[in-house]
């Protein structure tokens, strides 16, 4: 009796993704953004703050009708339209909904890098540009301190939230003014790079007819000029050098938020702001 000798077929595990595709699920970039978050909503909350982040402004007063005809109070569109942008995209990847402590401290530790590096380049390229001495940079003016007046609750009008009153320069950034910085690294990332990037790239790919390549470029491009731009409606007086700074930051942002996630973008912005503040704590 012959007996046939097969191989036994060993079927190999699944390779483990790797951290820059595991860390680019929408899960983690909730999970980096959430302390800022925190300290965004909590701070204002107990230093009974009316201002509140550009980025959170344009988010409440785009959705706050929507919010209150839902029967929500018109301060929470910005949170609904985070929760929602993080639900919806994480459906959409399919992915876990497990967190690894391990990947996400990696996360906080590459966005300082990043937040860090955006730092010492500024700090570098400042000296080369117009009007320089002028403005006495890097100053937490030159990070996202672009706030405006928060409608109360009770308020039923669309009006546009105005625009307070930057601290003066020269001056030691208070508490106030870092519990802003850590909203405009969420808010004003969720503008200006998730929801603008995204609108700018179907206008060029659309109504352009650009290729898909091509349309990312010029998006990134003019989303950068857009949010350089936005932080002097209002009043700030406009140097050119200021200007440059901040689309340098937002093309900085953008590459971030396409190659990482928008979590990664949200944090180091946040932290390279609190940066900023820091760097004038300690020289005021």
């Amino acid at each position: 009796m012959n007996e046939t000798l097969e191989t036994p077929v060993v079927a190999e595990a699944p390779a483990e993704p790797s951290y820059w595709k595991e860390t680019r699920q929408p899960i983690y970039s909730a999970a980096v953004v959430l302390p800022f978050l925190i300290a965004y909503e909590v701070g204002l909350l107990l230093l009974r703050s009316d201002e509140i982040n550009g980025g959170d402004a344009i988010l409440l007063n785009l959705g706050g009708p929507i919010v209150r005809w839902l029967g929500l109070g018109a301060g929470s569109a910005s949170m609904i339209a985070l929760g929602a942008f993080f639900i919806g995209a994480q459906i959409h990847r399919k992915g876990s909904w497990k967190l690894k402590p391990q990947l996400l401290a990696s996360i906080f530790f590459e966005s300082l890098v990043y937040a860090v590096v955006l730092f010492m380049l500024l700090g570098y390229i400042v000296q080369y540009l117009p009007h320089s001495s002028a403005v006495n940079v890097p100053r937490p003016e030159l990070a996202e301190e672009r706030v405006a007046r928060k409608s109360p609750p009770r308020r039923t009008t669309d009006e546009t939230a105005a625009p307070a009153s930057k601290p003066r320069s020269g001056n030691r950034p208070t508490l106030r003014e870092f519990v802003l910085y850590c909203g405009a690294g969420v808010y004003e990332e969720l503008v200006f790079r998730v929801i603008l990037l995204g609108l700018l790239s179907l206008v060029f790919n659309k109504l352009f007819h650009m290729e898909s390549a091509y349309a990312a470029v010029w998006s990134v491009v003019t989303g950068a000029i857009i949010f350089s731009g936005f932080h002097h409606i209002g009043g700030e007086p406009f140097f050119i050098g200021i200007f440059l700074q901040r689309v340098f930051a937002g093309l900085y942002f953008a590459a971030i938020y396409y190659n990482r996630s928008f979590g990664v973008a949200a944090a180091s912005h946040a932290m390279y702001d609190i940066l900023i503040g820091l760097n004038q704590w300690t020289r005021g």
